[in-house]
């Protein structure tokens, strides 16, 4: 509302290891975790009690298949670059 529908919200997992290790998170979950928030998000956003319903667009950003099927099941564009 805030934003008069500009907002987007960009996700992606990264490949710098480094980055993980400096947050405690395990390199090799970062995909499964990330699906995890999408789908937190999409729930609560569900949920017109305490959200205001439809949320914002997600684009999903990658180049493996991995984001592209991301992409496909949580948000509404992808980003290759």
């Amino acid at each position: 509302q805030l934003s008069g529908g500009r907002l987007v919200l960009g996700v992606g997992i990264g490949w710098a290891r480094q980055e993980y290790e400096a947050l405690g998170i395990p390199f090799h979950l970062r995909g499964k975790l990330t699906d995890q928030h999408l789908q937190q998000i999409r729930t609560a956003w569900e949920d017109d009690a305490d959200h205001s319903s439809g949320g914002i667009p997600i684009w999903v950003g990658g180049m493996s298949d991995a984001a592209l099927r991301r992409a496909v099941r949580y948000g509404e564009a992808w980003h290759p670059a």
